[in-house]
């Protein structure tokens, strides 16, 4: 866990005091990126995955995820090679599996799941590609913040898909 994050449990409450406060449309739970390392197997991960989204599913309609990406990151690269256990890229097969399974979750959850910035194509698994700032459900949501839809470039008479 990161110094100045706080405990799960606590987030946890603000997602759901947020959700409560603003709605549910409004909050997106974003679990990304996907990490797995020689200690953090996917099953494990999962259960970790399956965890949160049994506590919050009923306070979004939508999870966001993706796979860490090492080797096109320097950076990244540099500061995971500091750290005790080594972190794994995530391949294709691994990727289907983790699309699989949260496609079995997602029965009970009933959300929509996008990806963030991801090449690879799972909607066969019920997960669309998308944006990792969706200006499309800012402009559902808050088209009459005439600022924001000025600031996004978004014209009133244009049709929008969502």
């Amino acid at each position: 866990m990161g110094k100045n994050l706080p405990a799960l449990n606590q987030r946890l409450e603000n997602f759901i005091e947020l959700s409560e406060l603003i709605g549910n449309q409004k909050v997106i739970w974003r679990f990304d990126p996907f990490i797995i390392s020689d200690k953090l197997h996917p099953e494990e991960l999962l259960k970790r995955i399956e965890n949160i989204g049994d506590q919050i599913y009923a306070y979004t309609n939508r999870l966001v995820i993706s796979f860490i990406d090492i080797d096109i990151y320097k950076r990244v690269k540099r500061n995971l090679s500091a750290l005790p256990d080594e972190i794994k890229e995530i391949d294709i097969p691994t990727m289907n599996y983790f699309a699989r399974e949260l496609m079995r979750l997602n029965q009970k959850w009933n959300l929509k799941i996008a990806t963030c910035a991801e090449q690879i194509d799972l909607h066969q698994y019920g997960i669309e590609h998308n944006r990792c700032i969706d200006d499309r459900l800012i402009i559902k949501l808050f088209s009459d913040d005439t600022e924001l839809m000025n600031f996004l470039g978004y014209k009133p008479t244009e049709q929008t898909d969502f």
